[in-house]
């Protein structure tokens, strides 16, 4: 199915996003959370859910970026098919209690209703800030950012391409397309997971287009569970390419790992 391009002012589910990342991320205005989400806003993350725009999401972004003064958010992938986008970003910014510079990948799928944000399903790959904030580290390299993130066409969704993506998705092997970045394996490779699938759940999952963005949870042997946001583009009734962003950081801390002093666990975006 073909995409209708906006030639005109943008479509509102981008216009949207464009608020969300250049009036509230990165002027770390929370303010503009009033305009953009349902009071009942929910971020589904490393396994929980925090549900409340005013009582939860708010204090956790002030406090964020209390955290890192500077941080912004940077674009690299926008999809949207009316209701639904998937973002693909990264994070960048200094740690005050530490003064490391760190950049973190996160991709998110939010849901649209009545002209606002209503939930978000998002992973962010902490174990790589927590590398990164380690003393004498360097900060990873910033992925491709598009000169509009916002020249964006809204593109219907693809039933057969849905089928395809949630197919594979349930084999657990996401590691097995052509093309596959997971975390920092880009920079760092190669592209793993952190545990071996034995069974699948997948939480939320649409298509724009050839595009489709899902959020599984990974279940392994051992009893835990690994949470992955996930993008797909599918060419000839197969998955071509995924790109992947798994709580990595929270599955260790599950098994017993420990989290390191002064590092705040923040969750919004």
């Amino acid at each position: 199915m073909g995409a209708t391009r906006e030639t005109g002012p943008m479509h509102p589910s981008v216009r949207i996003m464009q608020r969300y990342i250049e009036h509230y991320c990165n002027a770390h205005d929370v303010s503009v959370c009033a305009e953009i989400m349902s009071p009942d806003y929910v971020v589904h993350i490393a396994g929980r859910e925090h549900r409340g725009r005013d009582d939860r999401y708010v204090p956790a972004a002030a406090k964020n970026f209390a955290a890192f003064d500077d941080l912004r958010l940077y674009v690299h992938e926008l999809h949207s098919n009316g209701d639904h986008m998937v973002m693909r970003f990264s994070e960048r910014g200094t740690h005050g209690a530490t003064g490391q510079v760190a950049t973190w990948a996160g991709i998110g799928l939010y849901r649209i209703d009545e002209g606002v944000l209503v939930s978000n399903w998002v992973a962010q790959d902490y174990q790589a800030r927590s590398r990164q904030l380690e003393p004498g580290a360097s900060p990873d390299a910033l992925d491709t950012v598009p000169d509009d993130p916002w020249d964006v066409a809204v593109t219907p969704a693809d039933p057969a391409a849905l089928a395809v993506a949630t197919a594979w998705l349930q084999r657990g092997r996401l590691t097995e397309a052509a093309a596959v970045v997971i975390d920092d394996s880009w920079l760092h490779g190669p592209a793993t997971l952190a545990l071996e699938a034995v069974r699948v759940r997948i939480d939320e999952i649409f298509s724009v287009g050839s595009v489709v963005a899902a959020h599984v949870g990974l279940g392994g042997s051992d009893g835990h569970e690994l949470n992955v946001a996930a993008l797909m583009v599918v060419r000839g009734g197969a998955v071509a390419s995924v790109r992947a962003v798994t709580d990595r950081a929270a599955l260790a801390q599950r098994r017993g790992a420990t989290v390191p002093a002064g590092l705040t666990r923040a969750w919004p975006t």
